[in-house]
């Protein structure tokens, strides 16, 4: 069902960087993505893709600790979310990148006091820009924007932003 908005999308000019969210169940492989529209988008999983000197990480997240709900089954997958968002900072920093936006399917932080392990790897890799969306609707949950030690976060949802671009830098 996917196929026909990627075939879509494949065709509008500029370069286009797709990391993974919470609905996309047609994702199964970053090979099959790779085999099937490698000449059409850069998946971005476990590393960082460079636009000039200017590295994009990220990951897809998942649900914070601070959420009611959060399980034992949560953190399993919340530290392995860590994880990659690591392997992709730790790219960048190879890559020696100027400057780092990481994104994010699941925001990274909900308060501007709350303390991730994706904020705290943001920090320690010298992130500039987090961009991230899964959050929608007139009336959506509140989450932390602006600019917190050092770090610009924004939602960028596609409705939130009146589905018009946002330019990170």
């Amino acid at each position: 069902e996917a196929a026909q908005d990627l075939d879509w999308l494949a065709q509008l000019p500029g370069r286009k960087l797709l990391l993974r969210g919470n609905h996309d169940y047609w994702w199964s492989s970053l090979s099959k993505m790779q085999q099937r529209y490698g000449a059409h988008f850069e998946f971005l999983q476990n590393d960082c893709i460079m636009v000039e000197d200017i590295a994009v990480c990220g990951t897809r997240g998942w649900l914070l600790p601070s959420a009611e709900s959060f399980s034992d089954a949560d953190r399993k997958i919340y530290n392995r979310e860590g994880i990659r968002l690591k392997l992709s900072l730790q790219q960048a920093h190879k890559m020696q990148a100027q400057q780092t936006i990481t994104a994010f399917h699941y925001p990274p932080l909900f308060a501007r006091t709350e303390h991730t392990c994706f904020t705290n790897l943001m920090l320690q890799y010298g992130v500039q820009h987090c961009v991230y969306g899964h959050i929608h609707g007139e009336n959506h949950i509140p989450v932390f924007e602006g600019l917190r030690e050092g770090i610009n976060y924004k939602l960028v949802s596609c409705d939130t932003q009146g589905f018009q671009l946002y330019k990170v830098i």
